[in-house]
C-alpha cells in the first residue's frame, strides 16, 4: 500500500481515481494501492466521518507516522531561497546538492 498524505484529500480522493487512470492508464496497477490520509495535524479541522475515514490512526500499515515529515524540512529549506536566487544555475545545482546531502546525512 503506498500512502498518499494531503490536508484536503478527503475532498479530492472520490475523483482522484478516476482522473489518474485517465491520464495514466498504464499505472492503473498502482492507483489500487494508494490509501488517501489527512495529516495528524490537520484531521481536527475536519468532520468526524471524515476524521475516522481518512485519520492515519485508523489506518493499517501507517504505524505511528504523523503524516507532516515533508513540511518539517521546509523551515531549514526555505533558507536557501536568499542565497540562491541571483547565481547562475549550476552554482544554484551545487549549493542545493550540498545543502540536501548533509541534511540527509544528518537524519
Amino acid at each position: 500500500r503506498v500512502f498518499l498524505s494531503y490536508d484536503l484529500a478527503c475532498m479530492w480522493s472520490p475523483k482522484w481515481r478516476e482522473r489518474m487512470t485517465a491520464r495514466f492508464p498504464h499505472l492503473l496497477p498502482l492507483w489500487d494501492r494508494v490509501v488517501f490520509v489527512v495529516p495528524k495535524m490537520h484531521e481536527y479541522a475536519h468532520r468526524d466521518k471524515c476524521r475516522y475515514l481518512f485519520s492515519l490512526s485508523w489506518k493499517k500499515g501507517a504505524a505511528r507516522v504523523d503524516g507532516e515529515g515533508v513540511e518539517q524540512t521546509w523551515a531549514e529549506h526555505n533558507q536557501l531561497g536568499g542565497s540562491t536566487k541571483e547565481v547562475t544555475s549550476a552554482h544554484r545545482r551545487d549549493c542545493l546538492k550540498t545543502h540536501f546531502s548533509d541534511w540527509n546525512w544528518k537524519k
